[in-house]
């Protein structure tokens, strides 16, 4: 996988971050500076959290178990039985 890349929005030349601000747990702030001399120009980007694509490991199991627990008793069994066979 590589590294994303931030490009100035001024002259489009390779940018740095300098610094972020975590204002949420979905969102920061990148502070970001130009790395052409000619140009300098300094920015903030907004990071965001958009939608999860896959869960994360473990995850798959805990909403199994959540969706059986919330089953009547006869067919939480009944499932169980089928996936024990």
């Amino acid at each position: 996988m590589s590294r994303a890349r931030i490009h100035c929005n001024e002259c489009d030349s390779k940018a740095t971050v300098t610094s972020t601000n975590k204002i949420s747990k979905l969102v920061t702030h990148l502070y970001c500076q130009c790395t052409n001399v000619y140009c300098g120009h300094t920015f903030r980007l907004s990071q965001s959290f958009d939608h999860t694509i896959s869960p994360p490991a473990g995850k798959h199991e805990q909403l199994v178990l959540g969706l059986l627990q919330d089953l009547p008793s006869d067919k939480r069994k009944e499932i169980i039985n089928q996936l024990v066979t």
